[in-house]
């Protein structure tokens, strides 16, 4: 599994694109995510911080939740990242 921290700004920009493709809305999850280390594994991880930009719409927060824990399990790679990132 790769750093997350070190593609933090590629992942920003993965996740403002499978939004905007499956909600055809844009979004600005800057302020949304932390990049973490967990306690146990010592890899970092994403934790969501949602606004108010994401809770007021419950199949988007539920769908960034998925994404997200899929990232951080690594069932999402950095090479899929950069494909999907490659069409845009």
């Amino acid at each position: 599994m790769f750093n997350l921290f070190l593609y933090k700004s590629t992942i920003l920009r993965y996740l403002q694109c499978i939004v905007a493709d499956d909600f055809n809305i844009k979004i600005d999850l800057k302020n949304d995510l932390r990049f973490v280390k967990n306690i146990v594994s010592k890899k970092i991880i994403i934790v969501p911080f949602f606004s108010d930009q994401c809770t007021s719409n419950i199949i988007l927060k539920n769908y960034l939740g998925s994404v997200i824990t899929n990232i951080n399990y690594g069932n999402i790679t950095l090479e899929d990242i950069k494909k999907t990132l490659s069409h845009h």
